[in-house]
Parts: C-alpha cells; structure tokens; sequence
C-alpha cells in the first residue's frame, strides 16, 4: 500500500526512543522508551493510512472529471484510465491505483476484477466510481454525465470533510498537549538533577500511583481521541 512505513524505517526513531529513556531516566527508562517509539511507530503508521484515504478521497472528483473528459474525446475506457493515470490533477495514491488498473486491463483482466481495488476501504466515492465504470461497461448508458454527477457529489463531501477537520483541529491539538504535559514534567524534573524517578521507584506506594495514573491519562487520551474522531 502507497504512504506504509514498514519497520526498518522507524527503526531508527525507536532506537531512538530507547536510547533516550535510557539517558533520561536509567534503566527504568528503557520500557518507557521501547513503549514509546512502538507508539510512534503506531502512529506514524496510522496517519500514513489516514493520508491515504483522505487523499483518496479529494481525488475521487477529480480522478471522475478526468475520465469523462477522455471518454468525451472519444476514447476507450482503457485509455480514459491511462490518461487519468498521468493527469497531475488527481492525487498521487489515487493515480497509482489507476495506473495499476489500467495495467490490469492492458493484461487482459476483465475491466471489474481490474477496478476491484481502485477504492478498497479507503474510499467509497472510489469504489463507486469503478461500480459505475464497471456497469455502464456492461449496460452502456451516459457513463460521462453519471461520472459528472459523481465527481460533483465527491468534491461536496470532500468540501465538508475538511470544514470537519478544520472545526476539529484545535481539539486534536489540545489532546495531545495534555497527553504530553505529564510526560514532559517527569523529563524536566530528571534534567535538573532532581531523581525523581529514582526516588519514586524506590517508594511501592509512590510507584504505584505514578503507573495508575500514566494509564488513567492514557485510557482519557483514547477516550479523547474517539470523541475528537467521532466529531470530525
């Protein structure tokens, strides 16, 4: 999949990561540091997939626009494919999979099982797009005015997608300041010499109340997050 970052590509930042929990807080930071880069490893991955689909789709419009301009040309479905495959207008995720498509059809697999993979789970403009090329290929019709109609439907909720993001924006910034604050302070505290963390490992009770709450702040991050993703 376009925008994976497998791990040998993080392994540096989880390196990283360890090494400085290492430096900050000991022994005792090497956990926190090896749970820390996984972490960003997850979420690096995460928003990777969440570029993809939203990239995806912005370009269903566009990616729609295309093909009814090459099929009003007079060009084949083949070709209007190819030509959407090269048109800069369209996201470069989508294009890929349109290239990949169109390579597909040039092998001669059948224009449905070709486009089965154009939306995936990351687009249902997509997907219905190739359901419609697919049918009207079959049953014929105005394939160029149903592609306009979609490319229009496409480019609102794309249009309302990101009046979501952007109403939601300040949101997701504040959850991960908060989710940081503790974290940096524990870091601080380390710095000037202080051994915190030492001195409360060495306390069970003190200990304990430090692990309940990094996981209540954890567990309000989550819980954060979905409603922040809910709203948006």
């Amino acid at each position: 999949m376009a925008g994976r970052r497998p791990w040998p590509q993080t392994a540096p930042m989880v390196a990283g990561a360890v090494l400085g929990g290492w430096l900050l807080l000991g022994p005792l930071g090497v956990p926190a540091g090896a749970l820390a880069g996984a972490g960003l490893h997850h979420a690096i991955r995460g928003r990777s997939r969440r570029g993809d689909a939203r990239a995806c789709e912005r370009g269903a419009g566009p990616l729609a626009r295309s093909l009814a301009d090459a099929l009003r040309a007079g060009g084949s479905i083949r070709a209007a494919l190819g030509a959407a495959a090269a048109d800069r207008s369209v996201p470069a995720v989508v294009r890929a999979r349109v290239a990949r498509a169109a390579l597909a059809l040039a092998h001669g697999t059948p224009l449905p099982a070709a486009l089965h993979d154009l939306g995936g789970r990351d687009s249902g403009y997509l997907t219905l797009l190739a359901a419609v090329v697919a049918l009207h290929a079959e049953r014929g019709g105005s394939l160029v005015q149903e592609l306009h109609a979609l490319a229009e439907d496409a480019e609102h909720g794309a249009r309302l997608d990101e009046e979501r993001a952007a109403a939601t924006a300040q949101a997701r910034a504040t959850v991960r300041t908060v989710a940081a604050l503790p974290l940096l302070a524990l870091a601080g505290a380390q710095l000037l010499g202080g051994d915190l963390v030492g001195s409360v490992a060495r306390r069970p009770v003190a200990l304990a109340l430090l692990a309940s709450g990094l996981l209540l702040e954890f567990v309000a991050v989550l819980i954060a997050r979905r409603i922040v993703a809910r709203a948006a």
